[in-house]
Parts: C-alpha cells; structure tokens; sequence
C-alpha cells in the first residue's frame, strides 16, 4: 500500500464535541489506530487553537454555541481539510446541507468503531490527493517561472506534438536554435518528453500558461 504521508508528516484529526465522554472515547480510539487527535468541547475553542486547518475534522452536528453546520461554511474554502459530520439523530435534511456543502461524510451515533475508522482512513485519503494536488501545482510553476518567453512560447509549441521543424517556422527560429531551446526547457521543467511536458502545463491551467 502506498503510503499517503511521509513519517511524522500525517495531518491531524480534529474532533469538536460538547460531551466529554464522547471526547474521550473518539481520542482513544484514534491514538489507537496510529493517530494524532486534538479535542475541542466548542468551535470557538478549534478556531482560536488551530493555525493550520489540514486534514480531518470530526464535527458533531449539534454544537452549542456555534453549530456544526456554520463551522463547515467558515471552513469552507480550505481545501486540505475533510468534514465528517456526527450526529445523535438521523437529521435527512441537515446530512443533505452538509453533503451538499462538501462534507465528507455524515454518521449518526452510535456508530461502530470501524465505520468510524474507515470513514477517517478514506478521508485521509482525500487529504493527501488534495496535498499532492497542490504541490504539484506550485511546482509546476516555480518550474514555469524559470523559462524565459522565447522558452515559454516554444514549450507550448513543443506540448502541442510539433516537431523541431515545424516550431522552427512558426517561431522563426533556426531548427538548431529550437532543439536548444527544447533541452533547455525540458531541463528547467523537469521533464524528459513532450507528453510530460503537456501534462506538466496543463496542471497550471490556462491562466497561468499564458502568463
């Protein structure tokens, strides 16, 4: 199995409960499976001592104070964190605003331990597809940033499948000249083909290539 994280580096999960017990038992639980859990009694207390909003957030449903529901959509434009909702009562329009919203996914307690475990584990998993999304995206353009415009220009050329000659006449640039400027490019992008060099520029989008 191919591991999401590398040692030391698993984002933490995030559990938000008004009932003590519940608090307990869900810390145990998760520091049993090989977790790091941090417990909060209130969303007040998660927001003022959480600095980095990744990976998974347990959240009950029916908070005092502020609700689960409004936690999710102050949360909602970080991408490294999954929500799984946990509510004592199957509340079917509360679960479809919290799906609908992105939630990860919706439990109603009492749930058995490994309901619970599965759900975190494939969360994880969107955690770390989210991490290698962004890293490869500010990768790729600190790699893009490198090329000058003449090599900007011609690695678009080279990414559509044109051969050296026919990006010579288009760029009016010796055949000669292309092929360095292509090493060049493949070098400062790191990459060794066209269809990597394609997959490398689309990952940045359009706005960003055209830069």
């Amino acid at each position: 199995m191919k591991r999401l994280f590398s040692f030391g580096n698993v984002p933490p999960i995030h559990v938000i409960d008004d009932d003590e017990d519940m608090l307990f038992a869900l810390k145990d639980l998760l520091q049993s499976a090989g977790y790091v859990a941090h417990t909060y009694e209130n969303a007040m207390e998660f927001m003022e001592r959480t600095s980095e909003f990744t990976g998974v957030l347990l959240l009950d449903l029916r908070l005092r104070g502020m609700g689960g529901l409004s936690v999710q959509e102050r949360l909602s434009h970080y991408p490294h964190l999954q929500i799984i909702f946990m509510s004592g009562v199957a509340e079917v329009p509360d679960s479809v605003v919290a799906m609908k919203a992105g939630a990860h996914d919706f439990l109603v307690k009492p749930f058995r331990d490994q309901v619970l475990l599965d759900s975190v584990a494939t969360a994880m998993m969107k955690v770390a597809a989210s991490v290698a999304e962004s890293q490869s995206f500010e990768a790729a353009v600190s790699s893009f940033e490198t090329l000058t415009e003449t090599e900007r220009e011609i690695a678009r050329l080279v990414a559509s499948g044109l051969r050296n000659k026919e990006i010579a006449y288009i760029s009016t640039k010796t055949e000669n000249t292309v092929k360095v400027h292509r090493s060049r490019i493949m070098r400062k992008m790191g990459v060794n083909s066209a269809y990597a060099l394609m997959s490398k520029l689309q990952v940045l989008g359009p706005e960003q290539e055209d830069a």
